[in-house]
């Protein structure tokens, strides 16, 4: 019985061992940062005496750390990459990347990282797009949800979404990439919108 007991473990062993050999290694992770250029031009006194930005939110998996795709063909299903990440959050990254764009902009001498008191203008921003479309070529598509409070209102003075839609080369490197030109096109648009209140 000890005998048989022992020629079933050396065969297990021996079947593990085989398996082993023979399967190939699991695919390896890859890890991407999000690079945002600073503003072109900045402005040449500030706008603003402050700005305060709330954490950037974002819901279910736009809130995970798997980079996303939609195929063309099923446009309605967000599928997650297996093997490729973020280094952190998409709202993280986009939130970090916001405020060193703002403070390359020179648009306000303070960008608050806290609310103390009554900040001049207070940013709410809402991620709802942060993915890669395949199919009739590679593209990425970017898309956040701002409001926009004055000190003490509780009511936006200004709400709206802005998206941008760039061709992305088919490696995931150069679509992490092109994740941080569409970011910078749309903090150029909403630098602008922050100097045209400013007018009003």
């Amino acid at each position: 019985m000890i005998m048989l007991r022992s020629g079933c473990i050396f065969f297990l062993l021996l079947v593990l061992q085989a398996c082993s050999f023979s399967g190939s290694a699991p695919p390896e992770e890859h890890f991407y940062r999000l690079a945002v250029a600073g503003a072109d031009s900045s402005f040449a006194q500030p706008l603003y005496k402050n700005i305060y930005i709330r954490p950037v939110m974002a819901d279910g998996i736009y809130n995970e750390r798997a980079m996303l795709y939609v195929e063309d063909d099923s446009p309605l299903e967000v599928r997650r990459y297996h093997y490729h990440y973020w280094i952190t959050t998409p709202a993280r990254l986009v939130q970090e990347e916001f405020r060193s764009y703002l403070l390359s902009t020179g648009i306000t001498r303070q960008l608050l990282s806290q609310q103390p008191g009554e900040p001049e203008l207070v940013l709410a921003i809402q991620l709802v797009k942060f993915e890669r479309l395949v199919g009739n070529g590679q593209r990425v598509l970017v898309a956040l949800d701002m409001d926009i409070h004055q000190a003490g209102q509780s009511e936006a003075i200004l709400h709206k979404t802005y998206r941008a839609e760039l061709p992305a080369d088919t490696t995931m490197h150069d679509t992490a990439a092109a994740f941080g030109q569409a970011l910078g096109t749309v903090f150029k648009a909403i630098s602008d919108d922050l100097a045209t209140l400013k007018k009003y």
